[in-house]
């Protein structure tokens, strides 16, 4: 048995270049993207079945926070009889992940709480910044020789299971997690 790349691979533009308009126009869709993950998860914890899906926008690359439909599948999960029930209850964000997923189970749905819109154009900006410099321990980067204006990013370290801890890594993954990367043109 030995140890595992673990690592996220990354296409994007050589470099980012937004001015505060665009961080904040950028925030404002990421909090409305987040908000429907909400508003479509509290509808499926109140048993309805008209839930729109959270996937609608402009962003059509795969997003990592998806709904997990079938919950009767899963433990016994409480009724509401309203919004304010559900919002009051002790185990709320619990709920609201259980019924939040992708494909990892859970790994990003913790992000959909993620703050206001000025705290996301911080992670925006914290996002571009990173991806123009791109020098962290765990993080390499090549130009696209096919394609000058494009760079890969590769961020990562060898694991036995457990999940990175690089900086490289852990801003890739909230960037995909807030759908941040996919609004920029990052893949």
């Amino acid at each position: 048995m030995g140890a595992d790349l673990i690592c996220y691979i990354a296409f994007g533009p050589r470099n980012i270049c937004i001015d505060d308009s665009v961080v904040a126009e950028v925030a404002q869709h990421v909090r409305g993207y987040l908000d429907t993950c909400i508003t479509a998860a509290e509808r499926v914890l109140l048993g309805m079945n008209d839930v729109p899906g959270p996937r609608r926008g402009p962003v059509e690359a795969k997003r990592s926070i998806t709904l997990r439909l079938p919950v009767k599948d899963k433990l016994t999960t409480p009724t509401f009889a309203s919004v304010d029930e559900l919002r009051s209850h002790p185990d709320y964000r619990d709920l609201m992940q259980s019924v939040l997923g992708d494909s990892d189970y859970d790994v990003e749905s913790r992000h959909v709480f993620t703050g206001t819109p000025e705290e996301l154009a911080k992670a925006v900006q914290e996002f571009v910044e990173a991806w123009n410099d791109s020098c962290f321990r765990d993080t390499s980067y090549r130009i696209d020789p096919d394609k000058p204006d494009r760079k890969v990013v590769v961020a990562g370290e060898l694991s036995w299971g457990d999940e990175p801890d690089g900086f490289g890594y852990q801003m890739l993954k909230k960037a995909f997690g807030l759908g941040i990367a996919q609004r920029l043109g990052v893949t």
